[in-house]
């Protein structure tokens, strides 16, 4: 009887080491595939980030040499970027350099609103300190500014002078 419980008792170990290991095994594959997945998915996130400033740029370079009109160079950058969606909400937006909404694809019926004294909870200024900084990256500042869901956008210069448009 003695040996009976005995080797219960090891079965019992055994069983506890066993999941306390694949529960520590579990939390590594957790924690690394959420670090691996946050990292790609800034990645890509530059990525379009650029892409998309290199479609805009290639109007605002159009307006600049005078082949395009500069309203013109403005509504075809808004349509350029209207669709250019990625992910599940993932999206672009435009705000004119006073912040107000030019284009956002979600919520058309904020069209035309003045966005440049909305606020985070802690009080910071969403649009004016985007649109500032979005300013200095025009002398060729490399900036961080913030997207709607508060993750980090890493962007070259999402503001152009001359159509007077900041790129979220």
């Amino acid at each position: 009887m003695f040996r009976v419980s005995s080797i219960k008792i090891k079965i019992l170990c055994l069983n506890f080491i066993i999941a306390v290991g694949m529960v520590a095994f579990l939390m590594f594959f957790y924690l690394t595939m959420s670090d691996t997945l946050e990292k790609e998915k800034m990645r890509l996130t530059k990525s379009k980030s650029e892409s998309a400033m290199g479609g805009i740029q290639f109007f605002y370079d159009l307006s600049v040499s005078g082949e395009m009109e500069v309203s013109k160079a403005k509504e075809y950058a808004k349509n350029a970027l209207q669709s250019a969606t990625f992910g599940k909400h993932g999206y672009f937006w435009i705000n004119s350099g006073e912040g107000v909404l030019l284009m956002q694809p979600y919520t058309p019926e904020m069209l035309g609103s003045n966005q440049i004294d909305w606020k985070y909870v802690k009080g910071q200024y969403i649009f004016r300190n985007f649109i500032e900084k979005a300013r200095a990256a025009v002398a060729g500042k490399r900036i961080i500014g913030p997207s709607q869901t508060a993750r980090p956008l890493i962007r070259k210069s999402p503001m152009f002078p001359i159509l007077n448009h900041g790129i979220g």
